[in-house]
């Protein structure tokens, strides 16, 4: 199984500061100042916006599907990404892919389409992937 969100991360901004320029709403976030989950007696740094990426369950999320979701996120939301890059956010495409049971070595891996790389690069984002093999619930 894989998930994916597009996270930005600023030191200065506030999740509502960051939701305006992007023009969109996350599924996940927090803002610089508010308390940490996992050390309620600490703050957080920085504010978080991430949204989930979301792709067709008959495709294969590492191969296809992922790479469509990337590419689907469109221009405009590139260049507000990209804008905050400059700004000193970061920008990032965050990966989790969960393995389990009976395998085909060659579905592990990922792979991105062109139209992937190019959004990506356009919005100025890292990627960091995580894979996990047979440690799911």
């Amino acid at each position: 199984m894989i998930r994916a969100e597009i996270v930005v991360q600023s030191a200065e901004l506030s999740l509502d500061e960051l939701t305006a320029i992007i023009g969109r709403e996350p599924d996940s976030g927090r803002t610089i100042g508010s308390p940490s989950r996992v050390q309620p007696s600490r703050n957080y740094r920085s504010s978080l916006w991430a949204q989930s990426l979301e792709w067709d369950s008959s495709l294969h999320g590492g191969t296809e599907g992922l790479s469509i979701a990337v590419a689907a996120l469109g221009d405009e939301l590139g260049g507000r990404l990209a804008a905050l890059k400059l700004q000193g956010c970061d920008v990032v495409l965050d990966v989790v892919q969960d393995i389990e049971g009976e395998h085909d070595d060659s579905t592990l891996g990922l792979s991105f389409s062109e139209a992937a790389v190019e959004w990506l690069a356009r919005a100025k984002a890292s990627i960091s992937v995580d894979q996990y093999v047979g440690t799911a619930p």
